[in-house]
């Protein structure tokens, strides 16, 4: 499933496990924290608004990332797990998206037949 998802998204299929940083709950307050203080975030509604982002190779990052691999998002106002994310995907940390979005998949097919 994974390779035939890699195959129509061209996303990677090769790097590190997005489960690691994905965790939980537990990180989120902290990943929050460091995200907030680094990129001078505010709270909104539905996430941190990312409109007053001076890091522009995040701030994109941030929106491809919410517009098109991550689900529950949206483009402007995002989870700081995402920021986090971003910010690595900037760097040059490559992340095995296939595999996520899998996952993702079949998370949404359980919902669906609930």
């Amino acid at each position: 499933m994974a390779d035939l998802i890699h195959r129509i998204s061209c996303l990677t299929c090769k790097g590190e496990d997005l489960a690691d940083i994905l965790k939980g709950k537990s990180s989120d307050l902290a990943v929050a924290e460091a995200m907030k203080r680094k990129y001078k975030l505010a709270k909104k509604k539905w996430g941190y608004a990312i409109s007053s982002m001076s890091d522009k190779a995040v701030k994109v990052a941030i929106q491809i990332l919410a517009d098109k691999v991550m689900r529950k998002c949206c483009r402007d106002e995002v989870p700081a797990l995402v920021v986090a994310l971003a910010e690595q995907c900037a760097e040059g940390v490559q992340f095995n998206w296939s595999e996520f979005l899998c996952k993702e998949f079949l998370e949404n097919c359980r919902e669906a037949q609930e």
